[in-house]
């Protein structure tokens, strides 16, 4: 029903308003998943913001599958793209945000049982350790996402959604909880550690979420041209979509690369982050 509120025309005109989407769907979904499912709120509303998004995603995607037939050359495909990268990037971060403002501003009861799956993560990995071995660390645990979001676009299409969703309410929670539980010990405002760390990640984060959208998109492409195209074409696909998850695999470099270096680098993350689990 929501979607019919808005058209997938408009979306990929102006894409920004998929950021006010993300945040949107991410608080029906909380609710409703609260009301209907408060055995295991965490992953149901991850499936219903995913839910929500997909009717847009597919008819965007059907729209650049019909324009980039027309186009020759690498990046006259990647710039056709553009628009439904904006879609996913500004979605992303829609989600991402409300994530983190609930888990920012909930008492730590609340916290602890509304995000319990995505608190787990964090508690599995053991905080942010500053070690030797950091980069490789953590470009081994991108690539592993990475090739998820590829290898789940590639069976499902745009159902790679709801693993994109998971990931943006997973680093939501933990930097909205990091900063909530660090301001606490520090008698500060949870707001401002929360602004203060989505600052000090935000050009690791922007060059992840690129790394996700370009596998996903080559994955769903892919997908798709196998289903409908014939040689001639479908060679020009793969070709295409293999230099996309090229890309892909470029940012995620770059991506572990920042990521390290502001771990270790920028004292007011660190200081946070002791603050935190110390």
């Amino acid at each position: 029903m929501l979607e019919q509120l808005y058209s997938a025309k408009f979306l990929r005109e102006k894409p920004i308003y998929a950021f006010l989407l993300g945040i949107a769907f991410s608080v029906i979904a909380l609710g409703a998943s609260l009301l209907l499912f408060p055995q295991d709120p965490a992953l149901i509303s991850v499936l219903i913001i995913s839910v929500l998004f997909l009717p847009s995603l597919y008819k965007l995607s059907a729209m650049e599958e019909k324009q980039e037939a027309k186009e020759k050359g690498f990046w006259k495909s990647i710039y056709n793209q553009r628009q439904l990268i904006k879609v996913y990037f500004y979605a992303f971060f829609g989600i991402l945000i409300t994530f983190a403002f609930f888990s920012a501003i909930l008492p730590s009861l609340a916290t602890n049982f509304l995000f319990k799956q995505q608190l787990s993560i964090l508690g599995s990995s053991g905080g942010a350790v500053f070690s030797s071995g950091l980069f490789s660390g953590i470009l081994s645990n991108n690539i592993k996402i990475m090739l998820l979001c590829f290898g789940i676009s590639l069976v499902l299409g745009n159902g790679s959604i709801f693993f994109i969703t998971w990931n943006a309410s997973v680093w939501g929670t933990i930097f909205g909880n990091i900063a909530k539980t660090g301001a606490l010990a520090a008698g500060k405002s949870p707001l401002i550690y929360l602004i203060l760390i989505l600052i000090s990640v935000l050009p690791q984060v922007i060059l992840e979420v690129f790394s996700y959208i370009f596998a996903t998109i080559s994955g769903t492409e892919l997908s798709e041209g196998f289903l409908k195209e014939r040689t001639a074409k479908l060679k020009k696909i793969i070709y295409v979509n293999l230099l996309i998850l090229v890309l892909a695999f470029i940012a995620i470099i770059i991506a572990a690369v920042v990521e390290t270096f502001v771990l270790n680098n920028f004292e007011t993350y660190r200081i946070i982050i002791s603050q935190a689990f110390g």
